[in-house]
């Protein structure tokens, strides 16, 4: 292979010493194993594989974005120079092996100023502008990641933040990774580096990708419930979350990453490293108190000791997750009413199956009734014919059966001591007339996270509080909310973007008419769509404007929605939720029957979902009637129209996008020489420039700024670039016969850029980094060129 290297890495272990860590860039478009960019890195603890180790665990695990990690036997100019982690950068080739759209890659971490030179380390998950934006094209806005840093900050309602974190992040990627570097006891991934997150441009959420754990490094000092920056705080600190969390880590312990399993790969990877371990003497061991070499023995004593603290971890996150205290007291309040609270003092919960209440003086038949307080704080969407169970009472028993999961709380004195808040459920019985309750509850529950069977204990001294405080146990909201219902009928105008969310189904009746205003798009967004049209009378979109389309109808995180008998005209494109949708019919990570479903002048999207048509018609001017992305399509029966392309005089009055309107005057020279091959084009170009900057603001030379009444400037880089232009106009040249230049410009960062796209079109790394379409009128050529 040819290609660019260069050394990496923002600490001294990684480039002050004798082996050095390198980035390595395959020049010509090349791949190594689907790689075309990757780091040889120094190891740099006493075990020398504390980061394979927690890739390995990382893959393992599952569910999980992990860069490619293995060792490799170095030589540098052909000498023997140790051994390296080969670890695959992440950049858009990582998402492409990784079956993923091209997306945004935002990278949270410090530089060698911020570590050695005293500069500020902003706390990344508080500040949006403290991420660099890795992405495909020149589009560097922050705006996914300012919405995740505002629920961070500011989102206090515990139901408000699960549903926000849901709409935003993949959580069961998040509590993966959480599960695992507590596992691992790692602290590595902190406020302020280390952070590297995916934003899927189809789903619209975040993932986290796998970086720098350096595995067990601190043995077993760490606590569970590391809060070791405000994303894991917050996380940790709903219930619904952490406890899933827990529960990852308790299958990973006894599943894939059970202690056997880590024993049995330490010891292959260690024994094929052995050779090359024991051939070099330059071992770095780099921590904060210093850097230094290892012996053979040390790094053999060191593997010997990370098989103690792996057992010793595992014994650790098992006893504490194994552990379960949960006190109970039943208070009778009056002669009718009765309290019964449950506290949940350990650190998992309690899954409670049934309950059965004794009473005395209680008839066979005479009814029970159990009321779950506090539940009408999950919202709106709650499930009221939950709230409250009835028993009848047989043999001075009343028997419940409730499934519900109490869960503990947390509390961070500290960012890294997380501190268990005991959590109180309290029930409100009624009570049979002439009934007394006893103090006696028998249960059928278990642990929440180890499913052992556990019997709640008896406390007197347990208070249990007369009135409910908002929010002060956690209801898990997806076992006690249901569906709401919202109807469209007759004719509707939608002003606006309208979101249908989580929870909610939206019915389109037959025989209605949804007018869009310009722009405006309907969006399912985690909802469900039903629409309800019939051969007779079909449900019809349209745009209240007939000069100008409206957005689109689309659906996201949507599962089993219906169209039947729809017809759509005017739809165009959108952008939602920093989610672009490409077709006026778009579903993406979505199910949906779509039948006779009538599209007009536009074509149907499809991304990650799996959708059913039957009788369905489309036309447009396309080639095509669908785009498809990692998405399953069943047809039966489709038909497709092709109509003839217009351009319609709508367009004329549309405001631009990007650069405003204004006069330009361009000019382009040509450089001649007897033998241009003597000269390097960056020193011809940098001294134009420096030419330029010296007659720049002299009026008398340069007289343009009297014309366009501003000043020039003189860009300080000069740099090789390359446009691809396509040039529109009609069968007769309407537009070069009246000075208009329309086109569509593809910006590259060179020739040589150029060729690689041209060479390989699907490799992102070479795109054209911006693209744009430009409008000119009044073009008048006042020379050659």
């Amino acid at each position: 292979f040819s290609a660019d290297v260069r050394f990496r890495g923002d600490s001294v272990n990684h480039w002050a010493f004798p082996n050095k860590s390198w980035r390595i860039a395959l020049r010509d478009g090349k791949f190594y194993q689907g790689m075309n960019e990757f780091n040889l890195n120094v190891p740099r603890v006493r075990t020398q594989i504390a980061n394979w180790l927690g890739y390995d665990m990382a893959e393992r695990l599952g569910g999980l974005l992990v860069p490619h990690a293995e060792f490799v036997h170095f030589r540098l100019n052909r000498k023997f120079d140790g051994v390296r982690l080969l670890l695959e950068q992440p950049n858009q080739d990582f998402l492409q092996r990784n079956k993923l759209p091209v997306g945004k890659i935002f990278v949270g971490d410090v530089d060698s100023e911020q570590i050695y030179g005293g500069e500020e380390r902003p706390l990344l998950y508080l500040r949006s502008d403290a991420w660099d934006v890795k992405a495909p094209s020149v589009e560097e806005s922050n705006g996914e990641l300012q919405a995740l840093v505002d629920v961070i900050k500011n989102e206090q309602d515990p139901y408000h933040f699960y549903d926000r974190m849901q709409s935003l992040v993949e959580m069961p990627a998040l509590i993966n990774y959480m599960a695992l570097l507590e596992l691992v006891g790692s602290v590595h991934v902190d406020e302020t580096h280390n952070g590297k997150l995916y934003f899927n441009p189809d789903s619209g959420k975040f993932s986290p990708i796998v970086w720098d754990t350096v595995a067990y490094f601190w043995k077993n000092e760490m606590p569970l419930d590391m809060g070791t920056n405000a994303l894991f705080r917050v996380t940790n600190s709903n219930p619904g979350f952490r406890e899933a969390k827990d529960k990852a880590l308790w299958n990973a312990i006894h599943g894939s990453l059970a202690a056997p399993i880590l024993h049995q790969a330490i010891t292959n990877e260690t024994s094929s490293l052995r050779p090359d371990m024991y051939a070099f003497a330059l071992k770095l061991h780099a921590n904060d108190k210093g850097i230094h070499h290892i012996s053979n023995r040390e790094w053999e004593e060191s593997i010997a000791e990370l098989h103690n603290v792996i057992d010793e971890r595992h014994a650790m996150i098992r006893s504490e997750l194994a552990a379960t205290h949960v006190a109970y007291k039943v208070s009778q309040t009056s002669p009718r009413d009765a309290l019964l609270g449950l506290q949940v003092r350990s650190r998992s919960g309690l899954q409670l199956n049934q309950l059965t209440l004794h009473l005395e003086n209680a008839r066979d038949g005479q009814v029970v009734v159990l009321q779950r307080r506090g539940l009408e704080d999950v919202g709106p969407q709650l499930d009221h014919e939950k709230t409250s169970l009835s028993a009848s009472v047989q043999n001075g028993k009343a028997v419940f059966t409730l499934g519900d999961h109490l869960f503990s709380k947390r509390k961070y004195l500290k960012r890294k001591s997380p501190e268990i808040v005991p959590a109180t459920y309290v029930y409100t019985l009624s009570i049979p007339k002439g009934a007394s309750l006893l103090e006696q509850v028998d249960f059928d529950a278990h642990n929440a996270v180890s499913s052992e069977k556990y019997t709640p204990v008896r406390d007197h001294t347990l208070s249990l509080s007369p009135q409910h405080k908002k929010n002060i146990v956690w209801w898990d909201p997806d076992s006690y909310r249901t569906e709401e219902k919202e109807i469209l009928k007759g004719v509707v105008e939608i002003n606006s973007t309208r979101e249908v969310g989580p929870r909610t189904a939206l019915t389109i009746q037959a025989g209605t008419t949804v007018k869009m205003a310009p722009g405006a798009s309907l969006f399912i967004n985690g909802g469900r769509l039903v629409v309800e049209g019939t051969e007779d009378r079909p449900v019809r979109f349209v745009s209240q404007d007939p000069e100008k389309g409206w957005g689109v109808l689309a659906l996201r995180n949507s599962n089993n929605s219906l169209l039947e008998h729809v017809t759509l005209s005017g739809g165009t494109r959108a952008r939602l939720d920093f989610v672009d949708y490409e077709g006026a019919l778009s579903f993406h990570e979505s199910t949906a029957t779509l039948r006779s479903v009538v599209l007009l002048g536009d074509y149907l999207s499809a991304r990650d979902s799996t959708l059913s048509l039957e009788k369905c018609r489309f036309e447009n001017i396309f080639p095509f009637y669908i785009r498809t992305e990692n998405a399953r399509i069943h047809e039966k029966g489709t038909k497709k129209v092709n109509l003839p392309a217009t351009l319609p005089k709508s367009i004329l009055g549309e405001p631009g996008f990007g650069t405003s309107a204004r006069a330009e005057r361009e000019f382009k020279y040509t450089l001649r020489a007897d033998d241009l091959s003597k000269y390097k084009l960056d020193d011809l170009a940098k001294r134009l420039q420096k030419a330029l900057a010296k007659k720049g603001d002299d009026r008398q030379v340069w007289n343009a700024p009297q014309f366009t009444q501003t000043d020039y400037y003189i860009d300080d880089d000069t740099e090789d670039f390359v446009f691809r232009d396509i040039y529109f106009d009609t069968p007769d040249d309407h537009a070069y016969r009246k000075q208009v230049s329309y086109r569509l410009r593809n910006r590259y960062k060179g020739w040589k850029a150029y060729k690689l796209h041209v060479k390989q079109q699907d490799w992102p790394a070479e795109w054209p980094y911006r693209l744009e379409f430009q409008a000119k009128t009044g073009r008048q050529e006042l020379g050659r060129g």
